[in-house]
């Protein structure tokens, strides 16, 4: 049993927790219910360790076996990737914890004392942990972080490092859960395993959950969940006042790939925003219907690995779909009316490594509209049967962005990951996706990884393009196109003079939520011009579905091949040589479901201004 203490603290009366407590410190009941604390006490960890890491974990205890009182959904961790190892918790120390209003708020200090000793075993031999506690950290709370906190032995060495973590207190269960905790490596544990270069990365995840009791007095616990400044809320968001959810951090981790050494799963830690005013719905799929669209509406995150080389952009990985489950509304500066399934105007939510490489939450591209923000959980990747509730999973590797090592192995080459969070009635994408450009090395089959400078929103593809429109002196071109009823796309365009009278295309044709997706290209051509070096670039190594090159007299033609659409969130590359300089002009795609043929401005290797806009 855990046992948390709410106690009020007027001596930090002017020093609340949170910073959106400020703002309603004229309420009433504000000098009772902002300043609660409280102290957790026993419960249990549980932790899911990579096998490719530990080779054998076990937690050794004279003490009599308790109830197991958590469990990992069965489609979140898969036994052949991951050991999993139950720690009951000691009935002594505590973690002091801020909880103003019943909404958790932080760790401030404190300890809580695992039971039994832990033995890991490899090629280092085997090791032995005792004394074993979880610590607040002196750890710098990173920004989004609710809490740090440590796995010590009895010496005071860090073993782990807990972070990203998903903390829900509930009164009315008396439940206090810390969940989907990315288990971070100490560097002194990875030296213990004689593995320095495994230091920070996550080699698992974990969760925690106590019960809970009040000892303050009845008038300050009945009343603890009463918040007059929520008693208009939720806000929907409405047509016209849409929602505004923007992705603020980014960064990726590489993994093994089992089922073949020569890749890697590589996949982002993503931090966001509600940075409007409206509040977004947070549903876990198959929870129930919840307003305000009757379902169990939640966001979708994908995710995108870009290469330049030598001029050239492209795509060379892609994610499925993460399904978005709960937001730990963090670092709210306006206000937290408490419900996690809601994002709250100005907090933030953060989803770790470990979550984001789930599967019992990852699923197909496809079956979202990604413009409408609709997706349908009967008879999808989850619930084929249409039985109300999850049926299917992922896996160990099912659904995760596949990096080829090969792809990797380029010192000449910069590399972008960019991350899409897809909101519905978000209207302005832009802020809502965003790219990190990334390091890597290669020695063989092992491969390391570094974060370069920092996230900037927006398409990746405008770290290879940034101004928008015509650069003719700078042989670039970039518009983006907002089908009415359909979604939105982009063509960029760079041409390379290679001298005596040659020219380098690449059209980089992306789609963002267009629906339809796109099945042509078209690029008109001064009649006379000659044409070389075709190149077609996906994301798969599929020969059999490159665009073929159709050369006509005065025009282009690139066709899908086997229905090897663009489909929203991907891109492609179509490049050429040819014996003709830019022009501004315009390019003619090709929608699906009816869409038809239309023209987006680019330059093309044109010198009649007449025809240079495909009319």
């Amino acid at each position: 049993m855990i046992l948390v203490v709410f106690l009020i603290n007027l001596a930090h009366a002017s020093d609340p927790s949170a910073p959106w407590l400020l703002n309603h410190s004229n309420q009433q009941e504000y000098n009772e219910q902002a300043l609660i604390t409280g102290q957790a006490v026993g419960g249990e960890i549980l932790f899911a360790l990579e096998r490719s890491v530990f080779k054998e974990v076990e937690l050794s205890s004279s003490q009599p076996q308790q109830p197991a009182l958590l469990t990992f959904n069965r489609f979140s961790v898969d036994p052949d990737r991951f050991h999993q190892i139950r720690m009951p918790l000691n009935q002594v120390g505590g973690l002091q914890i801020d909880v103003p209003y019943g909404i958790f708020e932080g760790v401030t200090g404190g300890r809580l004392f695992i039971k039994g000793d832990m033995k890991v075993t490899g090629e280092y031999g085997q090791l032995t942990f005792r004394g074993l506690r979880i610590s607040h950290s002196n750890r710098p709370k990173k920004v989004g972080d609710m809490a740090v906190l440590d796995v010590k032995n009895a010496q005071g060495q860090v073993l782990f490092e807990l972070a990203h973590i998903h903390t829900e207190l509930s009164v009315s269960k008396s439940l206090l859960s810390f969940n989907h905790m990315d288990v971070h490596l100490s560097s002194w544990m990875a030296n213990q395993l004689q593995q320095p270069e495994l230091a920070g990365r996550v080699v698992g995840r974990a969760k925690m959950v106590s019960s809970v009791s009040f000892n303050s007095p009845d008038y300050i616990v009945n009343k603890i969940e009463q918040k007059a400044f929520c008693d208009n809320r939720p806000l929907w968001p409405t047509e016209k006042n849409p929602a505004d959810v923007a992705l603020i951090e980014l960064s990726g981790q590489l993994r093994n790939y089992p089922p073949d050494a020569d890749f890697k799963v590589l996949t982002p830690s993503a931090r966001l925003k509600n940075v409007g005013a409206i509040d977004v719905p947070w549903y876990q799929f198959f929870t129930g219907n919840f307003p305000p669209y009757n379902n169990d509406q939640h966001p979708y995150l994908i995710w995108n690995l870009y290469k330049v080389k030598e001029g050239r952009f492209t795509q060379i990985a892609a994610s499925a779909m993460k399904h978005a489950f709960f937001t730990t509304n963090s670092s709210c500066s306006a206000t937290n009316c408490g419900n996690n399934h809601i994002l709250w105007p100005e907090c933030e939510d953060l989803y770790g490594v470990s979550s984001n490489d789930n599967g019992q939450f990852l699923g197909p591209r496809e079956e979202l509209n990604p413009f409408t923000g609709i997706w349908n959980n009967c008879g999808s990747f989850f619930n084929p049967g249409c039985t109300g509730s999850q049926t299917v999973g992922a896996g160990a590797n099912g659904h995760r962005m596949i990096v080829k090592i090969s792809d990797l192995n380029d010192p000449q080459a910069q590399f972008y990951l960019s991350a899409w969070y897809v909101i519905r009635d978000d209207n302005n994408i832009n802020n809502s996706m965003g790219s990190r450009e990334m390091g890597f090395v290669v020695n063989g089959n092992q491969v390391s990884e570094s974060q370069i400078g920092v996230m900037e929103q927006g398409p990746a593809a405008d770290r290879w393009i940034s101004t928008q429109g015509f650069d003719v002196p700078g042989m670039t071109s970039s518009f983006r196109v907002l089908r009415p009823g359909a979604g939105q796309l982009s063509v960029k365009t760079k041409v390379i003079d290679l001298g005596g009278g040659l020219y380098r295309y690449h059209y980089f044709v992306e789609n963002y939520d267009y629906n339809p997706a796109l099945s042509a290209l078209a690029v008109p051509m001064q009649v006379g011009t000659n044409v070389s070096q075709y190149d077609f670039n996906d994301v798969d190594d599929n020969a059999l579905n490159d665009w073929p090159l159709n050369i006509g007299t005065e025009l282009l033609q690139m066709t899908a091949s086997n229905a090897h659409f663009i489909d929203w969130g991907y891109g492609f590359t179509f490049s050429m040589t040819l014996s003709q300089a830019p022009l501004q002009g315009s390019v003619r795609l090709t929608g699906e479901l009816g869409e038809g043929d239309f023209w987006v401005p680019a330059l093309v290797p044109q010198t009649d201004l007449i025809f240079a806009d495909g009319f």
